[in-house]
């Protein structure tokens, strides 16, 4: 049998408003809660069914891919990057002339770059202690020598967690390639042209009348051609 989907379950149609599936949800809820001698699986699939489907993020995601929970804690700890740094990014910079995606990157890879400063260092201290484990010598009392394995536990276990760190930015690292940011260069005489994240020709294209161009290599995703902009700009900036 077919699994039912979430409209299904709530008996409300793709397109159905909040307060639709509010109310359905109520009718179903109270109809079949345990404590009203009805099934704990189906109250517990109504239940789910609601909090997705009343959730814009979790109702989009699952019209579009037909999940109805994060595919992993990923998408949970990307969520969460999202609204903490990049969100404070766009707080920090001028959203028209700052390239926030650009700065977004920068700290993806800033981050990443100390996390593998902070493996060095922890390698460092391991091989420190371990060598001081071979060179301690004691004729009964073990005591520093287990403070020293614990320590060097600590520092594998710390290893791992930033290993894991690492794997969960290259990830984020890869899903930011699909994203660009539409920002105005600033010219020396506060003139400002827009830099379009299109897949368009590789040829400048203005849009008339604004002093705006397209600057992207053909394939879809690339970065634009700042190169190529800036010469553009620099062979037809208007004089006085």
């Amino acid at each position: 049998m077919a699994k039912k989907s979430l409209y299904d379950i709530l008996g409300v149609k793709k397109d159905a408003d909040k307060k639709t599936i509010k109310d359905a949800y109520r009718d179903k809820a109270k109809k079949s809660h345990p404590d009203a001698g009805g099934d704990k699986e189906e109250f517990q699939d109504i239940s789910h069914a609601y909090a997705v489907l009343i959730c814009p993020i979790k109702k989009e995601r699952y019209d579009t891919t037909g999940r109805d929970k994060p595919e992993s804690d990923f998408e949970t700890k990307f969520m969460g990057i999202i609204n903490s740094i990049f969100m404070q990014i766009v707080s920090a910079n001028d959203i028209d002339t700052s390239d926030l995606v650009g700065e977004f990157k920068k700290h993806l890879n800033k981050q990443k770059k100390s996390f593998f400063d902070q493996k060095e260092s922890c390698k460092l201290k391991i091989i420190m202690l371990q060598r001081v484990d071979v060179r301690l010598k004691s004729k009964g009392n073990k005591t520093i020598v287990d403070v020293l394995n614990g320590h060097i536990e600590e520092m594998k276990r710390a290893l791992i967690s930033l290993d894991n760190e690492i794997e969960f930015l290259d990830k984020v690292i890869h899903v930011m390639e699909d994203y660009g940011y539409d920002f105005d260069k600033v010219q020396e005489d506060g003139s400002k042209n827009t830099f379009h994240w299109f897949n368009m020709a590789t040829d400048p294209i203005e849009e008339e009348g604004t002093g705006s161009y397209w600057f992207s290599p053909s394939g879809k995703g690339e970065e634009p051609d700042i190169e190529a902009a800036l010469e553009f700009i620099k062979n037809n900036r208007r004089k006085g």
